[in-house]
């Protein structure tokens, strides 16, 4: 399987706003929420890493397989560096949510499992064997259980992780930011109630500050109408992991379009979820700003697929790459994609100020055979103009950016604000000890612009010591700073 810190391209789109004065759009000094999406062919596994430190993974993946599915569960947990999984939440006893929780146990500590209660869905073996494999899990007596009810709340520190449904039964009363009526409620359809499983999905809302994520596990249409309709008792979402792998017993537009979420993430695999029909409704949803899936679906085709930069694993063999998002109290988050080292960032719809501007941060060290950088057409973004020796780079990269992105906010200058056009190309020298030579701009805007990107440089330095297994003096980097310029027009 990959390993979650191989990175030979990373990139980053970077929103910021303004008033009269720069308001940054990421939050400084505040610790983030990590969630990662493990791939685990078509069931689930998302794993949570609190601000402060604790973890919730809700659901373990498929039973077999080598382990396969927990083993990526850890890899997520090493990469998040957590060493024990604090909670696991099995949202139902399906085999793709509950199967994999012995081998998981076997692999890490586990502190508690929360789950709905007894399995409902007796008549189906494959349900039954999964169900009796978890409780031969929690009689050894090693673990903590707690069986919430919607309104219950998690013990979770760092975030408010609240149940809204459990068993078949849903919160009554709305939650902070619920309550208003859901005009997506007309017209609906009488939905059957669904006999098994995904009906009793432990659904969790989990708000950081003014961020708020939504996963309902497997829960069908007819539950979502309890939750919604008429009125909306779960607000709107800025993430809503979208339910039952995007298959069409779930996914209404009652539910989605109640909640309207800026991004729906989608954890289907290739031959499982995907339906074309939720595609249609989690794309028409309004304010959506992207949908994000970590398989192709072969149900979709090539009408109901999102762009391949959103598709964590493409056609081909199992390769296991995952979606991460990163996110902040004040609302910003960004969702980074393991297979392209793309990340998108979205910034905070509470800070004040309605233009946007935006620039893509990227950066890419990929070497030709001839050991000469391979450098694409001019895009937004830094790439690492030295051949790499093999050495990852990506979380030195990480933090340089991050300091430059704050340095550079700072100094936007005004005529950016007002709405000025401009790209400026800045290339660097960073030594092993952090120390840098002067910025020499390679494109020039204008001299407010350049002075601004230069000084997003300069304040940032000295910067870390190159990674100690790079053997090179130093690397060159080369930055582009797009001001209300598209990324596609600097191509030309």
């Amino acid at each position: 399987m990959p390993s979650f810190q191989t990175c030979l391209r990373i990139s980053a789109t970077l929103l910021f706003s303004f008033t009269v004065i720069a308001a940054m759009a990421f939050s400084d000094g505040a610790k983030s929420l990590q969630i990662y999406f493990v791939d685990v062919e078509g069931g689930q596994a998302t794993l949570f890493v609190t601000p402060t430190g604790q973890s919730l993974l809700i659901d373990t993946g498929w039973p077999d397989n080598n382990g396969r599915d927990a083993d990526r569960i850890v890899a997520a947990a090493k990469d998040a560096g957590v060493r024990k999984i604090d909670y696991v939440l099995i949202t139902h006893y399906h085999t793709d949510h509950v199967g994999g929780a012995p081998q998981l146990a076997a692999r890490i500590p586990i502190g508690t499992f929360i789950d709905h209660g007894e399995n409902r869905q007796t008549d189906d073996p494959v349900t039954v064997q999964g169900w009796q494999a978890y409780q031969q899990l929690l009689a050894t007596g090693k673990y903590k259980h707690i069986v919430p009810k919607p309104s219950d709340t998690l013990p979770l520190e760092g975030v408010r992780a609240t149940v809204v449904t459990a068993d078949a039964a849903t919160i009554t009363n709305p939650l902070p930011g619920g309550g208003q009526q859901n005009d997506a409620c007309k017209d609906l359809p009488k939905y059957p109630q669904d006999q098994t499983e995904n009906r009793r999905s432990l659904g969790i809302v989990i708000d950081l500050g003014k961020l708020r994520i939504v996963d309902l596990g497997d829960l069908t249409h007819d539950q979502e109408v309890e939750l919604m309709c008429p009125m909306n008792k779960l607000g709107h979402a800025d993430i809503f992991i979208v339910s039952h792998h995007g298959w069409e017993q779930s996914d209404s537009p009652a539910l989605v379009w109640g909640l309207a979420p800026r991004v729906a993430i989608m954890d289907n695999g290739a031959k499982k979820g995907g339906s074309p029909s939720v595609w249609d409704i989690i794309e028409k949803s309004p304010g959506l700003e992207n949908l994000w899936q970590l398989h192709f679906s072969d149900e979709g085709g090539a009408a109901h697929n999102v762009p391949a930069e959103f598709i964590a694993n493409l056609d081909g063999p199992e390769a296991g790459n995952y979606l991460k998002v990163l996110a902040w109290p004040d609302g910003s988050f960004n969702v980074f994609n393991s297979r392209t080292h793309l990340t998108n960032e979205y910034v905070s719809k509470n800070l004040p100020g309605s233009e946007y501007l935006a620039a893509t941060v990227a950066h890419d060290y990929h070497s030709s055979g001839s050991g000469e950088p391979t450098i694409p057409a001019l895009a937004p973004g830094v790439m690492i103009l030295t051949p790499t020796e093999g050495v990852n780079f990506s979380s030195y990269l990480e933090t340089l950016l991050a300091n430059v992105k704050k340095n550079w906010y700072a100094v936007i200058p005004q005529e950016a604000h007002k709405g000025k056009k401009g790209i400026v190309i800045v290339r660097l020298k960073i030594h092993a000890d952090g120390q840098t030579e002067p910025p020499k701009i390679e494109r020039s805007a204008e001299e407010a612009l350049d002075a601004a990107a230069v000084k997003g440089i300069t304040e940032s330095a000295p910067f870390e010591p190159l990674p100690k297994d790079f053997r090179g003096p130093f690397i060159e980097l080369r930055f582009a700073f797009f001001y209300n310029v598209p990324a596609n027009v600097g191509q030309n």
